[in-house]
């Protein structure tokens, strides 16, 4: 049922596509203005190092950043200080559209039109941006219990290596699924937000933790899909870019496409997946709550 619901989720992705290239040219001018802190020094940095041999080969594992970072420590500064920003700014442009995105997903044929969609956003932001704050609740306790897990890591593993990397793998399976944990529940929170009107911070938050509760395989089932289709494109890139000769300006051209084609379908998974998360919402939950809301009102019992 999983399959179906997040096959759906890509079926209705099409139908918003103007959302999924929006999406993705904002990330991409984003990128743009990280680098440009870097970009002249990278470009100066490469022809005086071997820097222009090893990416023009292809082997950029083996590049010499180190060297770069040492020599150029005010544009590292730089492109860390601007960072934070963009990825707050990507947030917010994302938690905007989202509220008219999810709207759109809840209905069967994803057709909503354009000034209704702006105006759901609108509205539907300032509850999504307190929900999203509001996870940090949670976030920062589960970033806190990080340091006590990692001294009890290293005492149980004392001075055995193979041990410690063991530990150490485990605890990051373990903070991953924590983290995946939470950003489902508060998924859901907003996706409870959009679809009930006038509902307040804390009974969506509320409800988000419920329905997790109440669907938890299936969400996790979504969840692995879409991881599974990330790596998946990943690999297909990586085999692609091995194929590509980047000594020749076709092959650089080839590589700067591939590039962008990947960051567009990973757009893509991340707009499918909070779709079928949607989806899953309305298969199950909807029913649900008109049942239950049905048997109150037939009860005398006023909503």
């Amino acid at each position: 049922m999983v399959f179906k619901i997040f096959f759906q989720s890509i079926r209705k992705l099409l139908s918003q596509w103007k959302l999924w290239l929006a999406v993705y040219l904002f990330i991409s001018v984003l990128a743009l203005l990280a680098a440009v802190p870097v970009s002249k020094a990278f470009a100066n940095f490469a022809g005086t190092s071997d820097l222009a041999a090893s990416i023009t080969s292809g082997n950029l594992t083996e590049t010499p950043l180190f060297e770069f970072s040492v020599f150029h420590r005010d544009c590292i500064s730089q492109l860390f200080t601007i960072l934070p920003i963009l990825i707050g700014l990507t947030i917010l442009f994302y938690l905007f559209f989202k509220g008219g995105f999810i709207a759109a997903c809840l209905k069967k044929d994803c057709t909503l039109p354009a000034p209704e969609f702006l105006r759901i956003s609108a509205v539907k932001f300032p509850g999504l941006f307190l929900i999203a704050a509001s996870s940090l609740v949670f976030v920062i306790p589960v970033l806190l219990l990080n340091l006590p897990l990692s001294a009890l890591c290293r005492w149980i593993s004392g001075d055995s290596e193979p041990l410690f990397a063991l530990m150490f793998i485990l605890r990051a399976v373990l903070l991953l699924f924590i983290f995946i944990t939470i950003k489902a529940a508060f998924d859901f929170a907003q996706i409870s937000s959009v679809y009930k009107k006038g509902i307040k911070t804390f009974s969506a938050v509320k409800n988000g933790w419920i329905i997790f509760f109440r669907y938890p395989f299936k969400i996790f089932g979504l969840i692995f899909i879409a991881l599974a289709a990330g790596i998946a494109v990943t690999l297909i890139y990586s085999s692609i870019s091995r194929v590509l000769n980047m000594e020749t300006a076709i092959g650089t051209v080839a590589h700067i496409l591939l590039l962008q084609a990947v960051l567009f379908i990973r757009t893509g998974i991340i707009l499918a997946f909070t779709c079928s998360e949607a989806g899953l919402f309305s298969e199950y939950e909807v029913p649900l709550l008109k049942w239950w809301y049905d048997g109150r009102s037939q009860q005398g019992i006023s909503e």
